[in-house]
């Protein structure tokens, strides 16, 4: 027995595998002829509007269902979720080596994992959105950023820096108690 297969948590009620006759404990053979190893590559099958499904049962049969469904309706299936992985690189300007010492341990892990973006809507978003919405998007974005580029940097900050004037450089007070450079200095 392969134990590369996903095994099938759980059937979601009247969900299109629970109608080809799927159950939990089975292990997910394959979707649309390719073996599937993680929630993400699930994720990403089930999006096709016809799915050949194939499964084995908990007495070990192998089973196959093709199915007609929506592209935006999930089959249904759970899976174990992801597992992070760490990254193992030695970057120097990575921020993790930047933390300083005595912080919780979650911020010390260096996750090298784009497959939670994919999962989380990040990218995948951008690949199912129709051609006129990307555009769209893609125009927003450019009027975006010459607006920021021409109207906010070019004018609006300089004229509000020139009328503030000296309030422009307000510094806190627990800032100000800094002790001079020359006092850093002579004490390094």
């Amino acid at each position: 027995m392969d134990t590369n297969l996903l095994t099938i948590r759980a059937v979601a009620p009247g969900s299109p595998a629970a109608e080809a006759g799927v159950a939990p404990g089975s292990t997910l053979v394959s979707l649309n002829g390719r073996p599937v190893v993680d929630a993400l590559g699930l994720r990403f099958a089930e999006t096709a509007g016809q799915v050949d499904l194939v499964w084995r049962d908990a007495e070990g049969r192998e089973r196959r269902a093709v199915i007609e469904k929506s592209d935006d309706v999930p089959l249904g299936l759970g899976v174990d979720p992801l597992t992070m992985r760490a990254c193992n690189n030695r970057c120097a300007f990575c921020f993790a080596h930047q933390n300083a010492r005595g912080m919780r341990r979650s911020l010390y892990f260096k996750d090298d994992d784009y497959r939670f973006s994919f999962l989380n809507g990040t990218f995948a978003t951008l690949t199912l959105l129709p051609l006129e919405e990307l555009v769209q998007i893609g125009a927003t974005v450019a009027v975006g950023v010459l607006l920021d580029t021409f109207v906010v940097r070019a004018l609006l900050i300089p004229a509000i820096t020139y009328r503030l004037g000296e309030r422009t450089w307000w510094v806190p007070r627990w800032l100000q108690r800094r002790p001079p450079a020359d006092a850093e200095r002579a004490s390094a």
